[in-house]
């Protein structure tokens, strides 16, 4: 991994904080360590990725348009270093990311209250309509397991993009979608990530570089993964809040999750996808 001017800043970047709230943040004392972390067999590596990866009839969400990133509650400038570094991580990864100015349709808010955040955009109902959800699912979300609460909003496409339409071929009132060119690895139709909300409790990032907390909010925003599944096989960002010593960034099956996401047909089949990712990560794509 090429190492830039912006990944050493991110890298030096610690997060601290007084009685849980946001302080500037400061150099860390000791050089950054090299995200390592490549040793996986086929077999570790196909069993995490199954284990991670939600699936919808058996497909891996991905998203489709342009991604728009949204970071708040850092101070300073450090916001718009973050949405710099996610867009990183997404172009790395093969996604087109929009210019300034774009709707978001990836935001990422850090609370000193993850839940209470939750609460208020619940009782806000066009930050939830903005985002394509219901504030239902706001509701249910603040009941799952912290400190990062994401909800991942996705929607079916026929495989080249169409929209579902109520029936008109078998005159029911039921959701039809043409299919062409089906195969035994690509499905009919497609499932797009279309927004995705992720809030994070700011306690959690305390003595966290500002690099860890934007790879890790990359993968958690830019795939659609089971939040519970953080017990992993190969090294991952994903730990980032359990492990003592943790990846300092994207680790190479990280890297080799995303290109293997984002590269071939988006539509598919799950035993496909993840023979990409494996294969990606195999090859080292993932460095």
């Amino acid at each position: 991994m090429k190492r830039t001017k912006l990944h050493h800043a991110l890298s030096l970047l610690v997060l601290t904080g007084l009685g849980g709230a946001w302080g500037g943040p400061e150099l860390a004392a000791q050089p950054a360590i090299a995200v390592t972390g490549h040793a996986g067999t086929r077999q570790q590596v196909d069993v995490q990725t199954r284990a991670i990866s939600r699936q919808h009839d058996r497909q891996l969400a991905r998203f489709e348009d342009a991604v728009c990133i949204s970071v708040s509650g850092l101070e300073g400038p450090y916001n718009e270093v973050a949405v710099r570094r996610i867009a990183s991580d997404a172009r790395d990864a093969g996604l087109h990311v929009d210019k300034a100015g774009c709707h978001p349709n990836i935001v990422i808010v850090i609370a000193k209250d993850a839940r209470k955040e939750l609460e208020r955009l619940s009782h806000d109902d066009g930050a939830a309509r903005s985002l394509g959800m219901e504030v239902k699912d706001l509701v249910r979300l603040a009941d799952t397991p912290g400190p990062a609460y994401v909800a991942t909003i996705t929607a079916m496409r026929g495989k080249d993009g169409a929209q579902p339409h109520v029936g008109t071929l078998t005159r029911k009132d039921e959701t039809e979608l043409i299919g062409h060119d089906v195969s035994i690895i690509d499905q009919p139709a497609r499932y797009d990530i279309t927004a995705v909300l992720m809030v994070l409790e700011s306690s959690a990032t305390l003595g966290k570089t500002l690099q860890q907390i934007a790879d890790y909010a990359a993968f958690r925003t830019l795939s659609d993964l089971n939040g519970d599944a953080t017990e992993t096989i190969v090294p991952s960002i994903l730990t980032l809040f359990r492990d003592k010593a943790p990846a300092q960034g994207l680790t190479d099956y990280d890297r080799a999750y995303l290109a293997g996401l984002y590269r071939g047909s988006s539509a598919m089949t799950a035993n496909a996808r993840v023979e990409e990712i494996t294969s990606a990560f195999m090859r080292g794509a993932g460095k």
